[in-house]
């Protein structure tokens, strides 16, 4: 289509005024530089049925035909019309009826009513109701005009179409044509219709090669894209669409938007690549999606998915709910969309990535996200975090896989959730208030940093240099240390806690006037605890090198009474629902000590019931006048009122209450607290 205007001979039919018969007006193309094109080779012709000339180099043809030769002799472009007026001088041929173009290969048709063409370069001017047609072969089949999967994220694209199947239709108001350019362009209410794509905008440019092939698309200003199969739309200041050397590509450039369905976004720019198939949005993308689409990070111990309407139902629908979305902004978001070579969907969102779900109120962050619908992993790495009214978790990386509800947190890990998230606070470290109910848990916080953490139904399990807090009001109530720890969940209560490897658990004490504070610590290798529902426990072992120490103060004393158990084994059961031990036992090289009292064997066994213990295996009694009592068993009862000094609670184990007094039981009378021995 590429002409260069050359001389034009004045057939000497015209040159006489009158009306003629069969009109045939040849340009032919001058000698080029170096020799290289010959001379008298056919550039232009221009014949019609008949022809009056007007004189002053004018000529009235009718039924004419104007054809362009490519340099080789091929017809590049044929150009027919009722009539026109050919001005010989100027070189030009113009009408205000209609005409029609057509290109030597058919694949590109024009037509139009008016127009104006320049011969010396092959310039055309259509000024009122432009229809092209275009059609492409297999090896430009414009996939990339697919809006459906470029931006519908949905199905696996279209077939690869035939030769001619696949036209390109625009209309507009006015065209021009540059010939030596290669260049059409469109203008005042242009519409470009695709089999997969209808694009709308104030000018539309299309940019051919030799053989006449679309190189380039450019739609500018107020520039809309419908799908025609599913009804999505984009928007943009422009785009542009590029093909050739086996690459294509549709970028939408300044202000991108596109909805489709309960799906949107929006970013300065978006790219989609039908041979990767992929879509780049780029500079503050945001995009919204169904949680449907992509599984949203769940970690919470106990939740479920919750449940969507279709992702594909129309906004605005009277019976389409509206479903839960999540949000995903990044500087870069990269969709690899579903296509017969992966039908698997993947999105890489990178720098300043944020991930909300407003259903839960949940907020995600991080330098990078990335989800991969084959196997349902989400992960959010770099400075990861992840929160919502409960929970808040951080790591060098956050991992979390649908298919199997696993979660997973890796490098400088941490987790702070309210206890009421996990059950009653007893389930770790009681309140000092343990005569009273439980107060409101609503500000009671458990903190956790560890090295790594997972969830995968039932179990949250912490690993390496785990160390916990739990606090309330900003004050920290007590703390934990350990090797690794392991909570199971059932039914979104705390069921099991076990905690192994240098086991370390502190209450700290609490100031409150008028009355005595206690400080606790626990030091085991290994703690079980098992719990009922509202966090109660239930059961517990701690084992191998057990230590529990109780320093006391009393009311407007500054001395601590110390009692301290240690055991190589111990295990308490619990009245239901109460936290109050039910029954107890020590084992293994038993040593209780209460301010200047020791009690020592190899068991020692508690009842609740009768407020009986026992103890045995070389057992032996030191009191605090110094005398020592040996007998292979003794048995303590009342055991309350022996301890009842120091209020000291059973075997003082600091994570236990005191069992309540008795009814009616007198306080001891200083005779018996002096040393005197009790019923054995």
């Amino acid at each position: 289509m590429l002409l260069t205007g050359g001389a034009l001979p004045l057939p000497a039919q015209t040159r006489a005024l009158g009306r003629l018969k069969d009109f045939k007006w040849a340009d032919l193309r001058d000698v080029a530089a170096g020799g290289a094109e010959a001379t008298n080779r056919l550039k232009t012709l221009i014949t019609g049925t008949e022809a009056v000339p007007q004189g002053e180099g004018m000529v009235w043809v009718k039924e004419v035909r104007i054809e362009s030769y490519a340099a080789d002799g091929r017809t590049n472009l044929v150009t027919e019309a009722p009539e026109c007026l050919v001005h010989q001088t100027a070189r030009e041929a113009r009408s205000a009826g209609p005409l029609k173009v057509l290109t030597g290969d058919g694949r590109f048709f024009t037509e139009g009513q008016g127009f104006l063409c320049r011969l010396t370069n092959y310039s055309l001017t259509i000024s009122n109701a432009v229809r092209t047609v275009i059609r492409q072969l297999p090896d430009r089949p414009l996939a990339g005009l697919s809006l459906a999967r470029s931006l519908g994220a949905g199905g696996t694209g279209p077939s690869e179409p035939s030769a001619f199947d696949t036209p390109l239709t625009v209309t507009a108001r006015r065209l021009e044509f540059d010939g030596l350019a290669n260049r059409v362009r469109y203008t005042e209410e242009v519409q470009a219709d695709h089999p997969q794509l209808r694009v709308q905008a104030e000018t539309l440019q299309l940019l051919l090669d030799t053989n006449n092939a679309i190189r380039e698309i450019l739609a500018e200003r107020n520039v809309r894209l419908t799908s025609p199969q599913d009804g999505s739309q984009a928007r943009a200041n422009r785009a542009l669409y590029t093909a050739g050397a086996g690459q294509e590509q549709l970028q939408l450039l300044g202000n991108a938007s596109w909805t489709d369905g309960w799906r949107s976004g929006r970013a300065e720019t978006m790219t989609f690549d039908p041979q990767l198939d992929t879509l780049v949005a780029r500079q503050d993308a945001v995009f919204t999606l169904p949680r449907t689409a992509v599984q949203q990070l769940q970690p919470q111990p106990g939740s479920a998915p919750a449940a969507s309407p279709p992702a594909r139902s129309a906004p605005g629908a009277s019976n389409a709910p509206a479903p839960e979305v999540i949000e995903v902004h990044a500087a870069t978001l990269t969709f690899h969309v579903p296509s017969a070579r992966d039908p698997h969907r993947r999105i890489l969102a990178q720098t300043n990535v944020v991930i909300l779900s407003p259903a839960d109120r949940s907020r995600a962050t991080g330098s990078e996200a990335r989800y991969d619908e084959k196997d349902g992993t989400l992960t959010l790495a770099g400075h990861a975090e992840w929160q919502d009214d409960q929970r808040l978790m951080r790591a060098e990386r956050l991992e979390y896989q649908s298919t199997n509800r696993c979660f997973r947190a890796r490098g400088h890990a941490y987790l702070r959730m309210q206890v009421a998230s996990l059950g009653r606070p007893q389930a770790f470290i009681r309140s000092p208030a343990a005569e009273t109910p439980p107060p409101s848990l609503t500000n009671q916080v458990i903190e956790i940093t560890c090295d790594a953490f997972d969830y995968q139904e039932p179990w949250l399990t912490f690993s390496n240099e785990v160390r916990g807090r739990l606090l309330e009001g900003g004050r920290t109530l007590g703390t934990l240390e350990c090797d690794s720890a392991a909570l199971s969940f059932s039914s979104n209560h705390l069921q099991r806690v076990e905690l192994d490897r240098a086991v370390r658990l502190e209450q700290l004490p609490f100031e409150r006037p008028g009355r005595s504070r206690r400080r606790r610590a626990l030091h085991c290798e290994r703690l079980e605890a098992d719990l009922l529902p509202g966090g109660y426990l239930h059961h517990i072992v701690a084992r191998t090198n057990v230590v529990a120490r109780q320093q006391q103060w009393r009311a407007n004393r500054t001395n601590a009474v110390l009692s301290i158990l240690a055991a190589d084994l111990f295990s308490a059961d619990f009245f239901p629902a109460t936290n109050a031990v039910a029954h107890a036992m020590a084992d293994g090289h038993v040593e209780a000590r209460h301010a200047a009292n020791a009690a020592r064997g190899r068991r020692a066994v508690y009842t609740a019931a009768n407020d009986r213990l026992v103890l045995q295996g070389k057992a032996e009694l030191e009191l605090g006048a110094g005398a020592v009592i040996r007998s292979p068993r003794f048995q303590l009862q009342p055991f309350q009122r022996w301890l009842r000094e120091g209020q000291m609670s059973p075997l003082g184990l600091p994570v236990f209450p005191a069992h309540p007094p008795l009814a009616g039981e007198a306080a001891p009378a200083p005779a018996e607290r002096a040393g005197a021995p009790p019923q054995g």
